[in-house]
């Protein structure tokens, strides 16, 4: 009887039924950015080794991490080839025109023509010409060999320098530049003495375009800046002194960016700025905007902004949004793994099967911000489609934790899921204190309980007892 008990307990407490995405699928926040790589003046047998080459290439050309030291978060570039025929002079500026013409008739998201010329003037620098959407790399003619597939590793090496050039700019922090955050971002600027009017007006006409950024300054004296500017020596140990100072604590209490114009006594290059502060020193007051840049977009734009610098900065908007989803959906994912894998009857299929369902509902919905982001397209719609498919796997994930909190599935055993490691209340330990206290009652039961025990015992006069 208790063998056939145990046993039947084992048939009830059958694993449900996952599906193997659900069991292996891990939630990776990637940006997959389709590139075009045209090639002006080669052959059908190029593009072969191309093909070959980017096919050994594990399903993608080449990958970014975007987030400084997180191997999770990452955006990968897919290539495909075409051989495009233009007709191309030796005048650089009026092939830049055929290229930007090519370009605009035939649009990708990024395109990288690779150009086969009969003389080239400078060989370390591959990239000649660069447009809205699209750059150019120059071989020269002597350096392409069909009799291997050198040339099509040196064409691939030479595009991932590029991207690399392009797009590594890895966020070290959350930048104020967001798609959840529907209010405008204050600014207020701390300065002993007014500043350039022509320096403030452009900073202001330059974020007012983003988010609607609102900037504004105050002239008032600190009087610990030029203490803090005597101590320290680098850019951080001022930012540990600033984070200290009332002004700062004031400003964040309200949700507003403070900006720290340093005297002129400080060091040209204390220039630094985050999500929480953003300092300049007065001696390099025209780096004001590059502080601030770094504070909303994450990373430093040099020069001019390019079509590939607003493709970062829509990248960099939807990251930590998009990674707060998945960092809530895993652990309900691994949560449920947990409990599925002990193989204890807490759910039905039906409701694994909606969690599965929204699972693939936020992967796919997920994979289409991330794209639509770099295209500069409304993502919105997507991450509120991402969001409601996380809130509605933890609303059934609560539900079954309360289950899982009250129910007792053997003799009186509470399911570990609080994570109560004493021994005692492991499953395994009501098993063996079952099996030990039904020994000890057989073996009570044959010595003390004999027949003839029981007769002696009730024949004793109640005097004797």
């Amino acid at each position: 009887m208790f063998l056939f008990s145990f046993l039947l307990s084992l048939q009830r407490s059958a694993p449900l039924a996952l599906s193997r995405t659900f069991v292996s699928g891990n939630i990776l926040t990637t940006f997959t950015t389709e590139i075009k790589l045209r090639c002006v003046g080669f052959d059908k047998k190029l593009e072969e080794q191309l093909i070959s080459v980017l096919y050994s290439q594990r399903g993608y050309m080449h990958k970014i991490n975007v987030i400084e030291g997180d191997q999770d978060v990452h955006q990968i570039f897919n290539t495909s080839v075409e051989l495009i025929t233009l007709n191309l002079n030796k005048n650089p500026e009026g092939n830049k025109e055929l290229i930007q013409q090519h370009f605009n008739n035939n649009k990708a998201i990024l395109a990288i023509y690779i150009v086969k010329q009969e003389n080239c003037a400078e060989r370390n620098s591959r990239l000649f010409a660069t447009g809205n959407g699209w750059v150019a790399l120059s071989f020269c003619k002597d350096e392409i060999v069909y009799e291997n597939s050198k040339i099509a590793y040196l064409i691939i090496d030479s595009v991932k320098r590029v991207l690399t050039d392009l797009f590594d700019h890895p966020l070290s922090f959350r930048p104020l530049n967001s798609i959840t955050e529907k209010e405008a971002q204050n600014v207020i600027i701390y300065h002993k003495s007014p500043p350039d009017a022509n320096i403030i007006r452009d900073v202001q006409n330059y974020f007012a375009s983003y988010r609607g950024a609102n900037v504004s300054h105050l002239t008032y004296e600190i009087k610990s800046l030029e203490v803090i500017c005597g101590v320290c020596e680098d850019s951080i140990c001022v930012r540990d002194w600033l984070v200290r100072t009332p002004e700062y604590h004031l400003a964040r209490e309200v949700d507003v960016l403070p900006v720290f114009v340093l005297p002129a006594t400080c060091p040209a290059n204390f220039l630094y700025g985050d999500n929480e502060v953003a300092f300049v020193s007065e001696n390099s007051l025209q780096d004001l905007q590059k502080a601030l840049i770094h504070s909303f977009f994450g990373f430093d734009i040099l020069g001019e902004a390019t079509p590939f610098t607003e493709m970062i900065i829509r990248r960099n908007s939807v990251v930590y949004p998009f990674l707060d989803l998945v960092q809530n959906f895993t652990h309900v994912i691994n949560n449920v793994r947990e409990v599925l894998g002990l193989g204890l009857e807490i759910t039905d299929q039906y409701t694994i099967n909606q969690l599965e369902r929204y699972f693939q509902d936020f992967r796919s919905n997920q994979s289409a911000a991330t794209s639509q982001a770099l295209q500069g397209k409304n993502v919105l719609e997507y991450y509120n489609k991402s969001k409601d498919a996380a809130d509605s796997a933890w609303l059934i994930w609560n539900m079954l934790s309360d289950h899982i909190g009250t129910k007792r599935v053997c003799a009186g055993n509470k399911i570990n899921l609080y994570r109560d490691n004493f021994f005692l209340f492991r499953p395994f330990s009501y098993m063996i204190i079952s099996i030990a206290s039904s020994i000890a009652i057989f073996a009570f039961a044959f010595t003390k309980m004999r027949p003839k025990a029981v007769i002696n015992i009730l024949s004793t006069p109640p005097s004797i007892l």
